[in-house]
């Protein structure tokens, strides 16, 4: 093993360390190459795009990247050079005159970066010391105005064809979505906000009949994504249609916004907790909210857009509208429109010049336009869960793309066995805590949680199909999941029943079993004894100077399962 091999070998460890593949490492560093002066917290969007250019991490693009879905192949482009951010100041045909931030949680350096760090690891201890810890949360203030009042569009002055950018950002899309946004609702029966990130689509016609919509419809309808009952935005939709039936529920959706407040919505933080008040304590200081101009909610002083309305009640049936589909997160354009809530626009506002932020889904790694942001939202979601399960987990991650999180899929390893279907109980708890989890894999502690060829191992030698896989039959899953495609959708509402799978690979037998009656398989490896005594044997005749010897040993020892703890 050369000097280089084994630096590489130590970066994978760490990258196991914190769910990242060895390629993604090399290939998108984890700390910004050059040191710079951080100015952090960010009070808008535009002080993080400075930030980012002090860091060598933005490129404006003054080239005329075309509004039908040009920005796909765009993203192609920087995931291949392994480029920055960048900033579109001209879209050709754009609708309005806006510039267009793209691939800004692009690399892991610029994650750390959002949260004013040089590292992605130091960001992941920080984000997650203070998610633990709500001590360190800091209320946000209401201010008299702010910059997202620049320019303010009511009523009949409404016009998202002239005042909201609309681009297909994928080809195969037939609308123009808000995708990194604030969607901010409230509960009505508590007032505590929730703050999410909801896509909100903007269409010409109806996909399912090809009719175009109405004139007054153009102007200020939007297609909203909300799930109810299911999501937070949608549990305070069940809330006021319990509370008013035949009532709206106000929205408003603040889009372009500091990266901190970006990354807070699409956490999934308790229900019930304001996420502005844990981006205040990520922040170090308080996140500025104004009141909005026709809703009762407040949006980010700061914000470069921010659309008000109201998210029509689910009956009558016209209510409801057909959109899409919009490229998923799995990496597909399902071929069916999607039944989705109508959200009539009531208020428009954005700044002088604004800037839009935008990603879009991709189908194949390196999808860079934000999958590091996706691997950091894991990393954060796989180390909570382990907290919660109990004693006898050993380690728990979501594998990283193209099989982790975005498909659902968590392995768990254990140390500790208390009962015989202890892999089943294991399952269950981490399908109640509703993080549409479809597919779970159990292994010992001797399984490296982060190596697929460990786990296929496993897999292979442990796991009978008949004793050892478990179907959930009524399991809650995300309603853009591939592979609900041709599933009859329960009515009036987006499907998100349908079911996940466990898959028990450890070893099967009792905890407890005499040294000399354990039938279990034993690894094809050598003892550490006799790993050593060929070391001395042989320590003359090769060249061993890459290696740390006794971490070797201790990495490639064999050890038995359960027994001699």
């Amino acid at each position: 093993m050369t000097k280089q091999q084994n630096k590489l070998n130590i970066e994978a460890q760490k990258a196991a360390a914190m769910q990242i593949r060895p390629g993604d490492i090399i290939g998108s560093p984890t700390r910004i190459p050059i040191d710079c002066e951080i100015n952090y917290p960010y009070d808008s969007l535009r002080d993080f795009i400075e930030q980012l250019k002090k860091a060598g991490q933005l490129q404006e693009i003054n080239a005329p990247i075309g509004i039908d879905g040009e920005y796909a192949a765009l993203t192609r482009w920087i995931g291949a050079i392994k480029g920055p951010a960048v900033l579109m100041n001209k879209m050709d045909n754009l609708n309005c005159d806006a510039r267009v931030l793209g691939a800004e949680w692009g690399s892991y350096a610029r994650c750390a970066l959002a949260f004013g760090c040089l590292d992605y690891f130091e960001a992941v201890e920080k984000v997650e010391r203070v998610l633990n810890d709500p001590t360190t949360w800091i209320d946000p203030v209401i201010v008299e105005t702010g910059p997202c009042k620049e320019n303010i569009f009511k009523g009949k002055d409404v016009d998202l064809r002239k005042q909201v950018p609309r681009f297909k950002m994928q080809e195969l899309e037939r609308s123009a979505y808000f995708t990194l946004d604030n969607s901010v609702t409230k509960d009505p029966e508590t007032g505590i906000r929730n703050v999410g990130v909801y896509w909100h689509g903007m269409g010409d016609y109806d996909p399912l009949t090809n009719e175009p919509y109405p004139e007054e419809e153009l102007r200020t309808v939007i297609n909203s994504y909300l799930v109810p009952g299911i999501n937070h935005a949608g549990i305070h939709y069940v809330k006021w249609m319990q509370r008013d039936p035949g009532q709206p529920m106000e929205i408003a959706i603040a889009a372009g916004v500091d990266p901190v407040l970006e990354y807070v919505a699409g956490y999934v933080v308790k229900y019930g907790v304001d996420e502005y008040k844990v981006a205040g304590g990520l922040r170090g200081k308080p996140v500025e909210l104004v009141k909005c101009e026709t809703v009762d909610l407040e949006v980010p002083a700061s914000a470069e857009f921010v659309v008000e309305g109201l998210v029509q009640p689910g009956y009558p049936a016209e209510n409801y509208r057909n959109d899409g589909p919009p490229s998923s997160f799995h990496g597909f354009v399902p071929r069916a429109p999607e039944h989705v809530m109508k959200t009539v626009v009531t208020c428009v506002t954005h700044r002088n010049k604004p800037i839009w932020p935008t990603s879009v889904e991709l189908w194949s790694p390196p999808v860079w336009d934000h999958l590091p942001l996706a691997a950091f939202n894991s990393d954060i979601k796989m180390r909570e869960i382990k907290q919660i399960l109990p004693t006898g987990v050993h380690d728990v991650a979501s594998l990283p793309w193209p099989f982790g999180e975005h498909n659902g899929i968590v392995v768990v390893s254990i140390d500790f066995k208390p009962i015989k279907h202890f892999g089943r109980q294991i399952m269950h708890a981490i399908w109640a805590l509703n993080q549409r989890v479809k597919w779970i894999i159990v292994v010992d502690d001797d399984i490296d949680v982060r190596n697929w060829g460990e786990i296929t191992m496993a897999l292979s030698a442990n796991v009978q199909p008949g004793r050892d896989v478990y179907i959930e039959g009524d399991s809650n899953v995300h309603f853009r999941d591939a592979s609900l495609a041709g599933m009859p959708p329960e009515p009036s509402l987006p499907q998100t029943k349908g079911s996940a799978i466990g898959i028990d690979a450890t070893v099967k037998v009792p905890e407890y079993f005499p040294k000399d009656a354990d039938p279990r398989p034993r690894k094809a490896e050598p003892t550490a004894a006799k790993l050593k005594a060929v070391y001395e044997k042989v320590k003359s005749e090769l060249d061993f100077s890459d290696i740390d010897i006794d971490q070797y040993i201790k990495d490639h020892e064999y050890k038995t399962r359960y027994l001699d703890k």
